[in-house]
């Protein structure tokens, strides 16, 4: 199952969308129902199980990639080759594909005050949702890509990055995970 070039369905309801270059990303940000469910906690400001969790940090997103590692190891339903993670910027650039402003939750007036539920606009030519707004995703390489529901200006642009402290809140940055193969396995 994980060989072919399909989407899956993980433990936590994820859907996780094959992207050409062997890897799958998860079709909407993780959301607070789904960290919650993992973690047992719940960090974000604006309270909604559909919501993007937010005011998480880099430190727990990667924590959260790693337990959901292990528990869908554990459980057999995760070869051990595979892991989640958070994506990388190289990633992120290529998912994010030709994601329109039209779809993105953003605050071109400043008029936003919190986060939306994850895909309530459309997705892009790869199937994901919010790719661009809702909430900052945090990447690998310790920056936050994509805007927020607090986004505008030059913010909105998808060249621009934001560095954060990994051990810091902001209740405008969140995560999306992404499933792939360790390089150094045999798969």
């Amino acid at each position: 199952m994980f060989k072919k070039e399909s989407d899956i369905t993980n433990s936590l309801g994820m859907v996780m969308v094959w992207i050409k270059g062997d890897y799958r990303v998860g079709k909407y940000e993780v959301t607070q129902s789904q960290f919650e469910e993992l973690t047992g906690s719940n960090p974000s400001k604006f309270s909604g199980p559909s919501h993007p969790v937010e005011s998480v940090t880099w430190n727990e997103a990667l924590e959260f990639c790693q337990q959901l590692t292990e528990k869908e190891q554990k459980a057999g339903k995760l070869p051990k080759a595979y892991f989640y993670s958070l994506p990388t910027e190289k990633q992120w650039e290529h998912y994010v594909d030709n994601a329109k402003l039209t779809d993105a939750i953003t605050s071109n007036f400043g008029d936003r005050r919190k986060t939306e539920d994850v895909g309530g606009l459309g997705p892009n030519d790869f199937g994901l949702y919010d790719t661009r707004g809702n909430v900052w995703e945090w990447c690998t390489d310790n920056v936050a890509r994509g805007g927020s529901w607090m986004s505008y200006g030059d913010y909105i642009y998808t060249w621009f990055r934001y560095v954060g402290d990994p051990q810091q809140r902001y209740p405008d940055i969140g995560f999306r995970i992404v499933l792939q193969v360790n390089p150094n396995s045999n798969k």
